[in-house]
């Protein structure tokens, strides 16, 4: 109740009643940033093809091969259906040879060792893609993680303040996490919203030295001969040296038998250097033709139809044109990094009920068979140990 101060106050001077009206309440959310989600196609489908237990076909005569496309799709429809964005594009691979074959002319891109019954559904994927409304990019020498570099050069300039969420099952892309620019980990074993501080702490490099350690792991090419190296020996590198050139201007400081190998693969380690850094100057589409459209019912339906997805058609109409498709979209970037500071303080604080741990969410590395890893930490302790 007001008092009767007040009341002879707003009596007299009916001004202050109402400025006091127009007054606005003070809120505490922040206004939301324009999203862009950029969808990593061809290891998406790829990760659908080895991980889908069933032989899906269509019913076409002959039959073909849908079960990777069908768990591309799925994944698709998932984001669509949880995420809020203002733009959203899919990247993927063109046949034949990229600007990394003028680097290395070995080099075999992904589309190329591809299996038969992968590459059979590709296109298919990317039907399904047009068919929901997403624009799909794809630049002929340029592979879908350089677009997706480019993309996101190209959007910085145009909108300095829009957040980019990457979604994919590779590593590559880890390079591009920096300030509002994520990447959400698709995988069997665990799926993850990552950025530049998780990255740091799950991998123990930073994103910008994220192309090194991927070049000393022999990860874009395997026939490139360079030392097998265990993973904790790449992070002791890039820890002492901070990069692969400042490596090899102080490479007095390796120890032996270490830097012999490295002297003698120095072309080749500065080649898987330049092959897993990822450009950024592809001529790709601007901001504004990225922006979602609706889907247009008819069009998914068709080709829900042709290649036999009808569970897809429901759930289509149950959850992305529903009048309450909007409201279910509440995950964003803003959202999940308040999650992930959480778990991450609770990891930290060794909490019982924290979850998972770090180890068991970092992404394990297929070693090669019939080499003997080369231990830089053993080596540099040795050393030092030797020299005190």
């Amino acid at each position: 109740m007001l008092s009767s101060f007040a009341h002879r106050l707003f009596n007299r001077n009916p001004h202050f009643t109402l400025r006091f009206t127009k007054t606005k309440p003070y809120s505490t959310t922040p206004p939301e940033k324009k999203h862009l989600v950029l969808i990593d196609g061809p290891p998406t489908v790829s990760k659908g093809f080895h991980s889908f237990r069933r032989r899906l076909y269509s019913l076409h005569n002959p039959p073909l091969p849908v079960s990777a496309c069908f768990a591309y799709v799925k994944s698709i429809l998932k984001i669509m259906n949880e995420w809020r964005y203002d733009y959203i594009a899919a990247c993927w691979d063109t046949p034949g040879s990229t600007w990394r074959n003028q680097v290395y002319p070995q080099y075999v891109s992904r589309v190329d060792r591809m299996a038969e019954e992968l590459k059979i559904q590709y296109p298919l994927s990317q039907r399904g893609t047009e068919a929901l409304g997403i624009v799909n990019i794809s630049v002929p020498g340029y592979e879908s993680d350089d677009l997706i570099a480019s993309v996101i050069a190209k959007s910085k300039q145009q909108h300095q303040d829009l957040e980019v969420t990457i979604f994919t099952p590779g590593q590559d892309c880890l390079q591009l996490v920096q300030d509002q620019v994520y990447l959400y980990h698709l995988s069997n074993k665990f799926q993850k919203f990552l950025d530049d501080k998780t990255v740091q702490s799950y991998y123990r490099v930073s994103s910008a030295q994220f192309s090194d350690y991927l070049a000393l792991l022999a990860h874009r090419s395997q026939t490139l001969e360079i030392p097998h190296l265990k993973e904790s020996s790449v992070v002791g590198l890039i820890e002492d040296f901070k990069s692969i050139p400042n490596l090899f201007e102080n490479i007095e400081k390796v120890p032996m038998p270490l830097k012999l190998k490295f002297q003698e693969s120095k072309d080749q380690i500065l080649k898987q250097a330049q092959i897993s850094k990822l450009k950024d100057d592809a001529p790709v589409p601007n901001l504004d033709s990225l922006r979602s459209n609706p889907i247009d019912k008819q069009k998914s339906d068709e080709y829900f139809k042709d290649l036999n997805f009808m569970s897809l058609i429901e759930f289509v109409s149950n959850h992305l044109l529903s009048t309450d498709a909007t409201q279910s979209k509440k995950r964003d970037p803003a959202s999940e990094k308040l999650q992930l500071e959480n778990t991450l303080d609770q990891i930290l604080n060794n909490d019982s009920g924290a979850g998972e741990k770090v180890e068991d969410i970092k992404p394990k590395r297929v070693r090669k068979k019939g080499l003997k890893a080369v231990s830089y930490t053993h080596l540099r302790a040795h050393e030092t140990g030797r020299n005190l």
